[in-house]
Formats: C-alpha cells, structure tokens, sequence
C-alpha cells in the first residue's frame, strides 16, 4: 500500500476530504483510503458469481440496527454490597493469616466470622451477577448471535472473494497508479495528493451509539484540473451497515 501526502506536482491536485456525521459534527482520527478503483462494485461482482448466494440475516439485522445501550447506571449500586463484603472478608482474611494458627476463642470466633462473611459475599455475588444478567444479559445473547452470523459471513467471503487480490493486483497494474490513506485531523479533514482520474474514498466510522452499526462510505469522483477539490462525506453520500 502507498500512503501519498505533499508534494504536488504539475500531475498531482491537493485534494481535502471533508468528515462530517451524525448532525454535521466533524469526525476526527477518521481513516480515509482512496483507491484507483471500486472496491465494492469487484466485491458485488464477486459475490453475484459466487455459486454459494450470500448468507442474509433480515431479523438479526434489524435488531442490530434498532440497538441501543443499555443503562447501566443501576450497576454501580449492586456491586456497592459485594464490594463492601469482599474488602471485609480480604481483610480479615489478612489478619488471621498475619497471626497464624491460634486455638484461643478469639481466633476461634474471628474465623466463625469470616466463614460467615464468606456466605454473606457468595450470597451478595449472586445478586450481583442477577443485576448485570438484568441489565445486560439481552445485549450478550445478541452479540453471541450477531459473532455466529458474522462468523458464517467471513467463511463464505473466503471461497466467494478468493480471487479478490489477484483481480485487485491486476486492476492495479493497469491503472498504475498507488492506494492512498490518511487520517482526518480534529476538524474532520484528511488531506491528499493525487494524480487526476476516477478515484474512489472509502472510510468506515462505528456509531458510539450502536457498536453493531457502521457508517460505511465509497464515494466515487472523478479528479481533473478544474473543479472541486473537495470531497465531502457525510450521512447523505453513505450508508448504514452492520459491523461484522
């Protein structure tokens, strides 16, 4: 891979990648690639020919693109108890290990205390494996299934897309020309220099929202002498996917 930056040439225009989602905010550390050729529409093309047809997942789908977060502010409070209890039993524990073996009564009732401390903290952790599986045992049941599709897709992707990297070598050498990336900066901007033709950026942002979706974008432009040279991605030039 070839990554480009400064130094135009008389061949070579500067062209600024402006990165703007959800709400027109600015999205920074975003990696933009532009390529000489259309990843998706080869990967389509591929995937049309492919004798075994893509596996799809409508309902799961929807689920993932309808997630959100759980609250899991409630959390804090059940783990209070057992934290309580833990430190109570880690230290007593401490202490009696700190005198040794003793045969006095008061050795004898500190370590009845702790047994019973230790069925209080078994008790507590119960309670608080009850309140994650409350908050969060929804969300690790779709995660499971969602890592069982992905897994089928990837299986399927390496005998469909097999000839992938020799068709994209062979594209390569016809276009002679490089694959660029760069990073946007806080102000959502990645910065190229690039011989003019059809080019197309690509870059995939992960909603913080929704850990299932991705904001996915292959945009297409043609770079000549006059024009733009600034090309914009934004929520209306990309589109959603589920991330696997």
């Amino acid at each position: 891979m070839t990554f480009g930056f400064f130094g135009c040439s008389d061949s070579e225009y500067h062209i600024e990648v402006h990165s703007t989602y959800p709400d027109n905010v600015a999205l920074a550390n975003l990696t933009v690639t532009a390529l000489p050729f259309d990843r998706d529409a080869l990967r389509d093309s591929l995937a049309q020919a492919s004798d075994t047809p893509r596996p799809q997942f409508p309902d799961l789908e929807a689920e993932l693109a309808s997630y959100t977060r759980p609250d899991v502010s409630g959390l804090t409070e059940s783990f209070l108890p057992w934290q309580a209890i833990h430190d109570s039993v880690q230290h007593l524990a401490d202490s009696l290990n700190i005198a040794g073996s003793d045969s006095s009564p008061a050795y004898a009732r500190a370590y009845s205390h702790l047994r019973e401390l230790y069925q209080r903290l078994a008790r507590s952790a119960v309670d608080r494996d009850a309140a994650i599986r409350e908050q969060v045992g929804d969300d690790r049941e779709l995660a499971s299934r969602a890592a069982a599709a992905a897994d089928s897709l990837r299986a399927w992707e390496g005998v469909a897309f097999a000839d992938f990297p020799e068709l994209v070598d062979s594209i390569m050498a016809q276009q002679d020309r490089g694959v660029f990336t760069a990073t946007t900066d806080s102000h959502g901007v990645a910065e190229f220099v690039l011989p003019p033709g059809r080019w197309w950026f690509v870059a995939s942002w992960t909603d913080p929202e929704n850990p299932f979706r991705v904001h996915h974008w292959n945009v297409g432009v043609v770079i000549r002498r006059f024009g733009s040279k600034s090309i914009p991605l934004f929520a209306g030039n990309g589109n959603d996917i589920w991330r696997y």
